[in-house]
């Protein structure tokens, strides 16, 4: 026992004369983060910034959703967001509104954000900064922004059609200075894939479209652009929702500009043979 004290002793007097080695500080921040590039309204998968159909508080109000690049530092404790709102002479300032604490979350990585706090007609800003476990911020990331219109109304399809008569019809508030320019019909298989995207301005003869497999001019709009299957939709069960899109100022493909829309709900329909 007094070889175990005198051991101890005699580090506490060691460590004393030699005093604890310093920490080493990490100076070096993280990389900012890369915001995920905004694909065109009609690409088969949805990628970047837009209206989001989640909205639990409203319903009939979107929310808006974006996605960045997962940062590569083993040292990453996570990412901050911060938000502006549009204001008549410009932009406000931008506050801290979320935190991403890699650590927490289900995956690890989140790389997307879901903000439910927004109300229609009014642009939003947004950057992000990666943060490590020294306490490092990164400069700030590109700054996106999105305003999301009035939510569009999609009817249901009766189940037992065919796709060689189908027909989508929805609404949507055009008597607003905001109304949407273009619009983006979707639908998706079974597994959530997107099969048939077709962009057209807007038809002449009220808010309706009778399915094409090739997006042929079929309502007299002028179809902008068009992705998916070459044939008619075989029998099977299926899911369509509507975005309306207002870009920049015309209609146009053009994925970089400052984009607004709103989407509906996604509507369930059966087709048999």
């Amino acid at each position: 026992m007094k070889k175990i004290l005198t051991l101890i002793l005699t580090f506490i007097v060691y460590m004393n004369i030699i005093g604890c080695p310093d920490v080493v500080e990490d100076p070096y921040p993280p990389d900012p983060p890369r915001i995920v590039s905004q694909t065109t309204p009609a690409d088969l998968v949805e990628r970047g910034i837009g209206p989001y159909n989640f909205n639990t508080e409203n319903p009939d109000v979107n929310s808006i959703k974006f996605m960045w690049h997962p940062n590569s530092e083993d040292d990453l404790l996570g990412y901050n967001i911060y938000r502006a709102i549009e204001i008549p002479n410009g932009i406000g300032d931008f506050e801290l509104i979320y935190q991403v604490d890699i650590s927490s979350t289900i995956t690890g990585r989140d790389t997307f954000y879901v903000d439910t706090d927004i109300t229609t007609l009014k642009r939003y800003y947004y950057y992000l900064r990666s943060l490590d476990l020294a306490g490092n911020k990164s400069s700030t990331s590109d700054t996106i922004s999105y305003k999301l219109l009035m939510k569009p109304h999609a009817f249901s399809i009766s189940n037992g059609s065919t796709s060689n008569n189908l027909t989508f019809y929805w609404d949507e508030d055009q008597s607003m200075t905001n109304y949407p320019q273009s619009s983006v019909i979707r639908i998706n298989n079974e597994d959530n894939e997107s099969i048939w995207v077709c962009m057209f301005q807007y038809p002449f003869n009220g808010f309706s479209f009778n399915y094409a497999p090739d997006g042929s001019n079929v309502n007299e709009e002028a179809v902008l652009d068009f992705n998916g299957i070459s044939g008619y939709l075989p029998p099977g069960r299926y899911y369509w929702k509507v975005t309306s899109l207002r870009m920049g100022n015309g209609i146009t493909t053009d994925a970089e500009k400052d984009v607004a829309g709103a989407e509906s709900d996604w509507i369930e329909f059966v087709l048999e043979d």
